[in-house]
């Protein structure tokens, strides 16, 4: 199914590189953690520009917020951001 999207919330990477070649990082793990929350949470994280669109935005926060504090390790460099979209599917 196919529904407009007018928000999206991403997970992101304060200022942290993918690891150097001497083994697996909190970068790497960082890394890893956002792109995991983000398709873990993929449905909750878009949402149409419409009357509901507050409460969609407070619950994707919400639930940003619970999943990048659990993160143990390189979580302190997590954080999101909320910019416009296109469109996304979602099934």
């Amino acid at each position: 199914m196919e529904m407009t999207c007018g928000y999206r919330l991403r997970i992101k990477v304060e200022d942290s590189p993918r690891g150097n070649t001497h083994g697996y990082t909190s970068s790497d793990y960082a890394h890893d953690a956002a792109r995991d929350i983000d398709m873990e949470f993929e449905e909750q994280f878009a949402w149409p520009d419409d009357k509901h669109e507050s409460l969609a935005r407070s619950s994707a926060i919400n639930i940003a917020e619970q999943a990048i504090s659990k993160v143990a390790i390189g979580g302190e460099r997590l954080s999101y951001e909320i910019s416009k979209c296109d469109s996304v599917g979602i099934d």
